[in-house]
């Protein structure tokens, strides 16, 4: 794993503070320590205490609970963007070492090596150098003849229960008649919940959480649906991450010939981080961007620059790129056919010139242009006959689809080579076409390979093959990346899919989500949205990037349009994303409207923490509010049905929010509303929402 060299925006250094009997780490916005502890025994997040009480060892060593004899840590290396703390725990018959290595946004990684101590006297030396033995601390020696044992060992992180609420886990979800079942990934966290190995595994609320995750599960073993547990409990809310249900070793004093290779005194190893959220704090200039995107359902295989350059219907003096100009746009997502070569980089000559020109012209307009990339090698690159097999991600079901041109995409793995090649050459893009960043389309996802020629997957002792999942691989790439796109003042635009993992989305400036309400949503939208999934992936504050939701429209399902996006998205502080040029105009509206309110300058409150009540639980009020010249508060309401029903005479009371002091404006009408004894009431349809504005009156 390659370590950060260097710290970047909009991070801080790392401030190292060792003690005789604790190590204090200050990070942005997070407090890291460590006192009289090999493990993370404090962790503090937006000034909210995450731990309950320090991270632990659990279970059974020779049949009895493990007890901790001594353990510590100390520094051996720091610098601002990186600390490597050395760290023991000594029980009555394990040596456990553990090397926790911390980076400037946050993640900390833990190498966790556990092996037994073994009977008899150990060789030490006193000060002057002399040796002599020391009898060991061993209270549970064995007897057996047998050797040494662990029962049920674990690692348990007590977290504070004011901040589990919610939750998320990544893991390809592909049900067995091919439809997603992404909606279970993220929700409410249950009193009890437990779930096989998952490599990304998020517990939170809106304003702070902890993101544990792994590569493999590489010598772990569970009982099944028992990889991770977690119990909610009165002072604590603990997390069980399940290592190794039972291991045996011979001691030295067992004949040779009784052991067997696997019985040698060789460490149990395992890898796995923790990272505290928010990973930043949410970048508003970013929140603001108005995109436009040329989706993938836009046919022409000429790329785009002859839409946007080509006279309006409505207008012949005005050009499309100058209506959406006028709309509101300032930034363009150009999809995939701005090349004729998936997830490439090279151009034929009247493509170069085409886009080249299209990025001419949307700067003169004070417009951003960004580019696609995904996650694919496709049959039509030059690279393919020689590096397919190499570079191919092995997983189940690997996704390989046609587009015109004639060619077939297939995933890639961004662990091997093409990594590497990628890279170099996604760089010489962006500055040859002077390109504002880059959008990559799931790139970010760390997939399942078991692809060995690249080095993932791995092998148990009976030879069967296993996958890992090359997050830290995707981490290092993303940060690479983050640093060429910011310098250049530009934005690394993740479609992320289903999935939340902090250890990458550190290093993006804006993320996209929503294709997984899709396909519940074209079942049966009457059903509703879950709104604690909804709670625990669309609100960028809990993970400390700007988000988009994502509403991919079918003619054959007019219940998920961009109007019923733009009700779930401004309730939870995010943006509908502008998928094509038919959802343009009701978003333009919406855009204009948090412009003229002055968004920048507000804050904002989800709707559960608004403190307005409502006639039904699934009506709910969010807002933004900012100060008036007179620095009175004035807001903008998002008045809105969280549901597949209409509502008619919907109610929100608003508490200790006098309307009688403000002038109550419809935000699209722009007439008065009345209040009746402090509530607005109003009739809203399904998944509908109403845009009203607090102006403070005054006085005369």
């Amino acid at each position: 794993m390659k370590k950060a060299n260097k710290v970047l925006k909009p991070w801080t250094a790392i401030e190292t503070i060792e003690k005789e009997n604790s190590v204090i780490l200050n990070l942005l916005n997070r407090e890291y320590r460590f006192e009289k502890s090999a493990l993370l025994s404090k962790i503090v997040s937006n000034g909210i205490d995450v731990l309950a009480s320090p991270i632990r060892v659990r279970g059974l060593e020779n049949g009895e609970p493990i007890k901790i004899m001594e353990q510590g840590c100390n520094v051996l290396h720091s610098d601002n963007a990186c600390v490597v703390l050395n760290g023991y725990i000594q029980t009555q018959v394990l040596a456990i070492n553990v090397t926790t290595t911390v980076e400037y946004d946050g993640l900390a990684t833990v190498d966790f090596k556990i092996m037994p101590l073994g009977d008899g006297e150990i060789k030490i030396a006193d000060e002057t150098g002399k040796d002599f033995y020391l009898q060991k601390p061993i209270t549970v020696p064995d007897k057996s003849g047998k050797g040494h044992y662990i029962e049920n060992l674990a690692i348990e992180v007590p977290l504070n229960p004011e901040i589990t609420d919610l939750y998320h886990y990544f893991s390809w979800s592909f049900m067995e008649d091919g439809e997603y079942d992404r909606i279970a990934t993220s929700g409410a966290l249950p009193e009890k919940f437990n779930e096989d190995f998952k490599p990304v595994f998020w517990i939170g609320n809106d304003l702070a959480g902890l993101t544990v995750c792994a590569e493999s599960d590489k010598d772990r073993s569970f009982d099944e649906k028992h990889g991770i547990e977690v119990e909610k409990k009165a002072n604590e809310t603990v997390m069980r991450i399940n290592l190794s249900k039972f291991n045996r070793w011979f001691t030295n004093y067992v004949s040779p010939k009784h052991r067997s290779i696997d019985d040698e005194l060789v460490p149990l190893m395992y890898r796995f981080s923790f990272q505290a959220t928010p990973v930043k704090p949410v970048d508003r200039a970013i929140t603001d961007d108005k995109i436009l995107h040329t989706d993938s359902a836009y046919r022409g295989n000429k790329g785009y620059s002859s839409y946007f350059l080509t006279p309006t219907i409505e207008n012949p003096d005005e050009l499309e790129i100058d209506r959406f100009k006028r709309l509101g746009v300032n930034l363009i997502v150009l999809h995939e056919k701005w090349n004729s070569i998936q997830n490439h980089w090279d151009t034929n000559n009247e493509e170069r010139l085409a886009n080249k020109k299209l990025v001419y012209e949307a700067h003169k307009r004070g417009i951003r242009v960004i580019p696609y990339f995904g996650y694919e090698i496709s049959t039509a690159a030059p690279e393919f006959y020689d590096e397919y097999e190499n570079v191919r991600m092995e997983i189940k079901g690997n996704p390989a689809w046609y587009r015109q041109p004639a060619q077939r995409p297939v995933s890639v793995c961004y662990n091997s080579s093409w990594q590497k090649v990628w890279l170099e050459n996604v760089k010489r893009t962006v500055e040859e076409y002077d390109f504002d960043g880059v959008y990559l389309d799931s790139t970010i996802l760390p997939d399942h390979c078991s692809n060995e020629r690249h080095g993932c997957g791995y092998r148990d002792k009976d030879g069967n093959l296993h996958p890992t999942y090359p997050i830290y691989a995707l981490r290092e790439m993303f940060r690479d990346l983050y640093e060429f796109v910011d310098a250049r003042d530009g934005i690394v635009f993740a479609h992320n899919a289903w999935m939340v993992a902090s250890p990458i989305l550190s290093y993006t400036h804006l993320y996209l989500s929503g294709e997984d309400l899709r396909y519940p949503c074209y079942k049966d939208l009457a059903k509703g949205i879950p709104m604690d999934y909804a709670k625990a992936h669309y609100t960028p504050q809990n993970i400390g990037v700007s988000g988009r939701l994502l509403v991919i429209e079918h003619p054959d399902v007019p219940t998920w349009n961009v109007k019923n996006g733009i009700t779930l998205s401004l309730t939870h502080g995010v943006y509908t994303h502008c998928w094509g040029f038919n959802q343009i105009e009701p978003l333009a509206e919406v855009w204009n409207i948090l412009d003229n309110f002055g968004l920048k300058e507000a804050e904002f409150s989800l709707y559960w923490r608004s403190g307005i009540k409502t006639s039904a639980e699934h009506l709910v009020c969010s807002y933004y509010k900012n100060k008036t010249v007179l620095d009175k508060d004035r807001y903008l309401l998002i008045l809105a049905n969280l549901s597949g029903t209409d509502e008619n005479n919907a109610e929100f009371d608003f508490g200790e929010i006098e309307l009688n002091e403000y002038n109550i404006i419809d935000a699209k009408t722009k007439k008065l509303i009345l209040a009746e004894k402090n509530c607005i009431i109003a009739d809203i349809e399904s998944y509908g929402h109403r845009l009203v504005v607090l102006e403070p009156k005054i006085e005369v």
